[in-house]
């Protein structure tokens, strides 16, 4: 391993001293991020090393010219759920989060991240073939939001009773609605339930006029 062989360059009087404190920095580094992700890169190590393993090949790619093709193997069986903790077929992002945790496991221990070219972007292979599982992904569960109609009504009833307090309820509704609940519609979309806000679609009301 790469600190292994810069630590034989050592003066061997000090070179347990060095190796715990190398130590504690990579533990210093590992608690620096959540503990989910922790978790999640060591799932995704132990079912990368059996998989080498199971095709007879080195976890660290030793020697191994071209490791996309490997990698590429890992990402697909991991998609469909060979690999996959649950058993069960997983999106393309948990695919990208498994590949990206391999590839960081060998970045910490001063190797070169294999998915990646030389110029540090992802190399092509990989993105078409992450590409490709972002769009067999199911669409996502959306839920339509609340009928404007049933929000219109309801701070109706809120002016008409005209208070201070319904006043401010009538008000928080129209805050809620427009700036909370419904964020797409200040952008471009082909949805046509989220068409975006436009100067027609706004009116000033005072006094009821």
């Amino acid at each position: 391993m790469a600190t292994t062989d810069t630590l034989e360059t050592c003066d061997p009087s000090g070179i347990l001293g060095l190796r715990d404190e190398l130590y504690a920095i990579k533990q210093a580094a590992r608690h620096g991020i959540s503990q989910s992700c922790i978790g999640g890169n060591d799932i995704a190590w132990n079912t990368w090393v059996p998989f080498c393993h199971s095709l007879h090949q080195d976890p660290w790619l030793q020697h191994i010219e071209d490791p996309l093709p490997l990698l590429q193997i890992y990402a697909a069986r991991y998609c469909v759920g060979t690999l996959a903790p649950s058993g069960s077929p997983v999106k393309a992002r948990t695919v990208e989060a498994a590949l990206r945790a391999v590839g960081q496991t060998y970045t910490a221990l001063g190797y070169s991240d294999p998915r990646l070219q030389h110029s540090g972007k992802l190399d092509f292979r990989l993105q078409q073939q992450l590409q490709f599982y972002k769009k067999a992904d199911p669409p996502p569960h959306r839920v339509k939001p609340i009928p404007l109609q049933i929000i219109h009504h309801a701070i109706s009833l809120c002016y008409q009773a005209a208070t201070p307090s319904t006043d401010t309820i009538a008000h928080m509704l129209i805050l809620g609605f427009f700036f909370l609940l419904r964020p797409g519609e200040y952008a471009y979309t082909d949805n046509e339930d989220a068409a975006p806000f436009r100067l027609c679609d706004f009116h000033l009301i005072h006094n009821n006029v």
